[in-house]
């Protein structure tokens, strides 16, 4: 099981000096995350179940099978007190893992079919800005944002 910020939706913008105050920026498209499951092998099990399974490892509940994240523009209103290159950003908090799904035999003694496959989900939604020039803890956001500098 992984989990790690993908951002969506993301702009970079220049605040000149002396420039400071309350902006709202749209964040352009990027990238769209969806939530489901992949059959590597055996038998199809539905992506509901294999989502509610990984629930356990997530703190928080992830998106239902079949959503997806925006695929347009998103407002984000950032407070700059200084100048400088930023990126306004918008983004989830990607789980994904392997599951193995088993199915008892008509006795109820054993198995008898198993599946395996890729399930991805997410829980969290984060925006912001990040100014190009700081140093941003991993596996935050603000990190994965950085790459729009």
């Amino acid at each position: 099981m992984s989990k790690k910020w993908v951002i969506t939706h993301a702009k970079q913008l220049s605040i000149p000096s002396g420039g400071t105050g309350t902006l709202t920026k749209s964040a352009t498209y990027r990238k769209t995350e969806s939530s489901g499951r992949e059959v590597t092998a055996g038998v199809s099990y539905s992506a509901s179940w294999v989502i509610s399974s990984m629930d356990a490892q997530v703190s928080g509940t992830l998106t239902k099978a079949g959503e997806k994240t925006k695929e347009k523009s998103e407002s984000v209103t950032y407070n700059f007190n200084k100048s400088g290159v930023y990126v306004v950003f918008s983004g989830v908090k990607k789980a994904s893992g392997y599951y193995t799904a088993k199915t008892c035999n008509s006795s109820g003694t054993g198995w008898t079919k198993s599946g395996s496959g890729k399930a991805r989900s997410w829980n969290i939604e984060g925006e912001g800005a990040v100014k190009c020039t700081e140093a941003p803890a991993a596996g935050t956001a603000k990190r994965a944002a950085k790459a729009y500098c």
